[in-house]
């Protein structure tokens, strides 16, 4: 497996990381990012305020592959008694660091590195991939 980018972006370098993601990935009339998991047929939305959420973590570059190509990805409910909001783990295993994106119905959440030993951590709920 390819080494997976561990560099920590400025809000300069982030936007123009999400600037080549939309050259390559759809957009929709929001100017929203949609990223594919033809897998589980499902849409990943990643807007302006998953950006604020995430724009100077480490190995942000790494989340289109995370979303699109994971290594696995986990389903689970936001809470259990509701059974309304769905989250997900998007997992992409390196060699030193693993990548995981959070979603929420959809939405990314959240995006960071971890390493082999704490990914276990992001390992709860439904398989969907392995």
């Amino acid at each position: 497996m390819e080494k997976l980018n561990d560099t920590n972006p400025n809000t300069h370098e982030a936007i123009k990381i999400v600037d080549t993601w939309r050259e390559k990935y759809h957009t929709d009339t929001k100017g929203n990012i949609i990223f594919q998991n033809k897998e589980t047929l499902s849409n990943i939305f990643f807007n302006n305020h998953s950006f604020n959420l995430i724009k100077n973590r480490r190995g942000l570059d790494n989340l289109p592959e995370t979303l699109t190509n994971p290594s696995e990805i986990w389903s689970y409910w936001d809470d259990p008694k509701k059974q309304i909001v769905t989250m997900r783990n998007y997992i992409l295993f390196g060699s030193n660091i693993s990548y995981i994106c959070q979603t929420k119905d959809g939405k990314v959440i959240n995006a960071f590195g971890v390493t082999a030993s704490l990914v276990n951590r992001y390992r709860k709920g439904l398989i969907l991939i392995q």
